[in-house]
């Protein structure tokens, strides 16, 4: 059986997944399963167990035109999945499994896409955390799952890279060692660089810790900012 898995389109959200993925690997112990994802995406998948293959969908750059997108559909129908199971509520998630051909196709029936999918879920409008949101997915396919714990596989390269931070900077021996991401697609989402900077000078100074601050390249004035707002020796940006 080939299943394909329609990871969502950010970072976070795609963190969340990763127990649904587990809950439909215990249930598909022998099924191929692939995840669709987005080049951002893909290093946070690469190493996670569940998963036994990546299929890069690049909406921004190499997919960002309807020839594109469906030759790009051609080629999942050539691989022959016979399940779809999409994590993203957007129309163009369901489109594109559909023009792939896919017999069945799971999905929440938002954005006016049910009548794309097999088997629509019906949106449950109440407040849930999105883990439950991505986990009732698989409860609609008659998959008992629990919530379980967030996956973050690490690849040797990464762990080494850590490593060499630590031993690298001025943070070494300094607990508690925090990490910030400060940083998000839409400015709108982001908590102020001020509040970040105040934050980590409270922890660095009341607690003893070590700030480390993350980001991408596009982020990397921002980290910059609250570093030199926090005024703190103890504030780290590593090095890509």
């Amino acid at each position: 059986m080939k299943i394909l898995v329609r990871s969502p389109n950010w970072v976070g959200d795609s963190v969340l997944i990763t127990p649904a993925l587990a809950g439909l690997r215990e249930h598909y112990p022998n099924a191929h399963i692939s995840a669709m994802v987005t080049p951002w995406v893909k290093p946070l998948l690469a190493q996670n167990p569940d998963i036994d293959e990546l299929i890069v969908y690049d909406p921004k750059g190499k997919h960002n035109s309807w020839k594109a997108r469906l030759a790009f559909a051609k080629e999942l129908r050539q691989i022959g999945f016979d399940m779809a199971i999409l994590f993203p509520n957007s129309f163009h998630a369901a489109l594109i499994t559909y023009l792939a051909r896919i017999p069945e196709r799971i999905g929440y029936a938002a954005d006016g896409r049910g009548f794309l999918l097999t088997k629509p879920i019906p949106v449950n409008k109440t407040t849930k955390h999105m883990l439950e949101y991505y986990l009732d997915i698989l409860r609609y396919m008659g998959i008992a799952v629990q919530p379980q714990r967030l996956s973050l596989v690490l690849s040797p390269a990464d762990e080494d890279f850590a490593k060499q931070l630590l031993a690298s900077s001025e943070i070494d021996g300094f607990r508690p060692l925090i990490a910030m991401h400060p940083g998000a697609v839409k400015p709108e989402k982001r908590w102020a660089a001020e509040r970040f900077a105040e934050t980590a000078k409270l922890l660095t100074t009341k607690h003893k810790a070590a700030i480390i601050l993350l980001g991408g390249p596009d982020e990397q004035e921002l980290r910059q900012q609250i570093r030199q707002l926090a005024g703190v020796s103890q504030v780290i940006i590593p090095e890509a």
